[in-house]
Protein backbone atom coordinates (compact mmCIF):
# COMPACT_ATOMS: atom_id res chain seq x y z
CA UNK A 1 0.00 0.00 0.00
CA UNK A 2 2.03 3.12 -1.40
CA UNK A 3 -0.23 6.01 0.52
CA UNK A 4 -0.46 4.07 3.64
CA UNK A 5 3.45 3.59 4.05
CA UNK A 6 4.01 7.17 3.09
CA UNK A 7 1.43 8.34 4.96
CA UNK A 8 3.05 6.47 8.26
CA UNK A 9 6.46 7.10 7.22
CA UNK A 10 5.96 11.07 6.64
CA UNK A 11 4.33 11.50 9.93
CA UNK A 12 6.93 9.76 12.09
CA UNK A 13 8.56 11.44 14.29
CA UNK A 14 11.99 9.58 12.86
CA UNK A 15 11.36 11.26 9.72
CA UNK A 16 9.57 14.62 10.79
CA UNK A 17 13.23 14.84 12.40
CA UNK A 18 15.13 15.32 9.22
CA UNK A 19 12.87 18.27 7.44
CA UNK A 20 13.44 21.93 8.56
CA UNK A 21 10.50 24.00 9.95
CA UNK A 22 9.08 24.30 6.20
CA UNK A 23 9.97 20.85 5.07
CA UNK A 24 7.38 20.11 8.65
CA UNK A 25 5.06 22.60 7.06
CA UNK A 26 5.07 20.88 3.74
CA UNK A 27 4.68 17.61 5.12
CA UNK A 28 1.69 18.52 7.42
CA UNK A 29 -0.05 20.47 4.72
CA UNK A 30 0.52 17.21 2.18
CA UNK A 31 -0.97 15.23 4.80
CA UNK A 32 -3.92 17.28 5.26
CA UNK A 33 -4.49 18.02 1.34
CA UNK A 34 -3.97 14.04 0.58
CA UNK A 35 -6.73 12.94 2.95
CA UNK A 36 -8.83 15.28 2.21
CA UNK A 37 -8.58 14.30 -1.62
CA UNK A 38 -8.94 10.95 -1.23
CA UNK A 39 -11.90 11.71 1.61
CA UNK A 40 -13.57 13.11 -1.92
CA UNK A 41 -12.62 10.83 -4.38
CA UNK A 42 -14.06 8.15 -2.23
CA UNK A 43 -17.28 9.50 -2.02
CA UNK A 44 -17.41 10.19 -5.29
CA UNK A 45 -16.70 6.40 -5.69
CA UNK A 46 -19.28 5.49 -2.92
CA UNK A 47 -22.50 6.76 -4.99
CA UNK A 48 -21.53 4.70 -8.08
CA UNK A 49 -23.34 1.38 -7.77
CA UNK A 50 -20.20 -0.68 -8.33
CA UNK A 51 -17.23 1.34 -7.15
CA UNK A 52 -14.18 1.17 -9.51
CA UNK A 53 -10.88 0.28 -7.50
CA UNK A 54 -8.60 0.89 -10.37
CA UNK A 55 -9.99 4.13 -10.78
CA UNK A 56 -9.72 5.39 -7.25
CA UNK A 57 -6.47 4.02 -7.32
CA UNK A 58 -5.63 6.21 -9.65
CA UNK A 59 -7.70 9.02 -8.97
CA UNK A 60 -5.60 9.33 -5.41
CA UNK A 61 -2.17 8.65 -7.13
CA UNK A 62 -3.05 11.78 -9.28
CA UNK A 63 -4.02 13.77 -6.39
CA UNK A 64 -0.49 14.20 -5.39
CA UNK A 65 0.73 16.46 -7.82
CA UNK A 66 -1.77 19.16 -6.96
CA UNK A 67 -1.19 18.61 -3.17
CA UNK A 68 2.66 18.81 -3.58
CA UNK A 69 2.19 22.01 -5.56
CA UNK A 70 -0.36 23.68 -3.09
CA UNK A 71 1.68 22.69 -0.44
CA UNK A 72 5.10 24.54 -1.62
CA UNK A 73 6.93 21.75 -2.28
CA UNK A 74 8.99 24.15 -5.23
CA UNK A 75 10.31 26.06 -2.17
CA UNK A 76 11.43 23.20 -0.03
CA UNK A 77 13.00 20.59 -2.24
CA UNK A 78 15.94 22.05 -2.72
CA UNK A 79 16.81 22.59 1.32
CA UNK A 80 15.30 19.74 2.57
CA UNK A 81 16.09 17.26 -0.68
CA UNK A 82 18.18 14.80 1.89
CA UNK A 83 15.46 14.21 3.82
CA UNK A 84 13.01 13.66 0.94
CA UNK A 85 15.57 11.34 -0.70
CA UNK A 86 15.98 9.51 2.39
CA UNK A 87 12.13 8.52 2.70
CA UNK A 88 11.51 7.36 -0.29
CA UNK A 89 11.78 4.48 -1.77
CA UNK A 90 13.04 4.61 -5.35
CA UNK A 91 11.74 1.19 -6.60
CA UNK A 92 8.83 3.06 -5.83
CA UNK A 93 9.61 5.30 -8.94
CA UNK A 94 9.78 2.98 -11.29
CA UNK A 95 6.25 3.41 -12.97
CA UNK A 96 5.09 5.09 -15.95
CA UNK A 97 2.81 6.75 -13.23
CA UNK A 98 5.25 7.94 -10.61
CA UNK A 99 7.94 9.31 -13.70
CA UNK A 100 4.85 11.26 -14.84
CA UNK A 101 4.12 12.82 -11.54
CA UNK A 102 7.77 13.89 -10.65
CA UNK A 103 7.55 15.00 -13.94
CA UNK A 104 4.54 17.34 -13.64
CA UNK A 105 6.18 19.18 -10.40
CA UNK A 106 9.40 19.44 -11.73
CA UNK A 107 8.13 21.41 -14.44
CA UNK A 108 5.57 23.11 -12.44
CA UNK A 109 8.76 24.24 -10.19
CA UNK A 110 10.93 24.93 -12.49
CA UNK A 111 14.26 23.37 -13.85
CA UNK A 112 16.33 24.68 -10.97
CA UNK A 113 14.80 25.28 -8.23
CA UNK A 114 15.05 21.59 -6.89
CA UNK A 115 18.58 21.29 -8.18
Amino acid sequence: MYGLKYCIRFNSQEYMEKFDKNGKIFLNCTTDCLLKSITEITRDEERKKLPDCDHLYHQAFKSHVQCYLECDFCNICKTNKAALLNAYDFKDFMSRAAVNQIYQVLKECGPFKCF
